[in-house]
């Protein structure tokens, strides 16, 4: 942009140039339309390239932040579901004794009541509260 400003020469870039040749027809009292071509000046391309430049990098910020977002995501997913948080809730609701078998009846209890889906609710409570819940 600042060498737009300091050479006179300098026509622009291939998308958004900033000097170019315009046509435009005259027509005089009694003649026919004359063509006539000369040099324009865009200087609403200097606005719109810096504009287009922003908004290009703004999107490869988002699309880089929405890769790793998925990334994170799928690693969260690939982990088993954390049973402290599960063995918790249970405890404060009053539906988990203190047995040496706690293990397995929250496992049955996952696996048997909660399902794919309910593991899935959970997941997300879990990763989207505090402890603060409930």
């Amino acid at each position: 942009m600042l060498r737009a400003l300091q050479d006179p020469n300098f026509s622009g870039s291939v998308r958004f140039p900033y000097v170019t040749m315009c046509d435009f027809w005259v027509r005089r009292m009694g003649h026919n339309q004359q063509r006539y071509t000369v040099q324009c000046v865009l200087p609403v391309n200097l606005f719109n390239e810096v504009v287009f430049v922003v908004l290009w990098f703004w999107l490869v910020f988002l699309a880089a932040a929405s890769i790793l977002g998925l990334l994170l995501w799928l690693v969260t997913a690939a982990n088993p579901v954390n049973r402290t948080f599960i063995r918790k809730y249970l405890r404060i609701m009053g539906r988990l004794q203190t047995t040496e078998d706690a293990d397995d009846d929250i496992d049955d209890f996952m696996h048997g009541y909660l399902r794919l889906d309910g593991v899935f609710c959970m997941r997300l409570i879990l990763k989207n509260t505090n402890d603060a819940i409930g």
